[in-house]
């Protein structure tokens, strides 16, 4: 899992022949009631919203 904002991961994750299995929209809203510490930005400024959850067949 990974959030929105981070597309040097999501690259990555990619060319490793990972898939996007799930979309979250907002999930991190609700993660910040537990870790209010996550950041409101994100990689390039973008803003940290949604999670998005990557697989592997193996």
């Amino acid at each position: 899992m990974t959030t929105n904002d981070n597309t040097p991961t999501l690259r990555y994750y990619q060319l490793l022949g990972f898939q996007l299995v799930a979309f979250y929209p907002g999930a991190i809203t609700n993660y910040r009631v537990f870790v209010p510490s996550l950041p409101e930005r994100g990689v390039d400024g973008i803003p940290v919203r949604d999670v998005l959850e990557l697989e592997k067949a193996l």
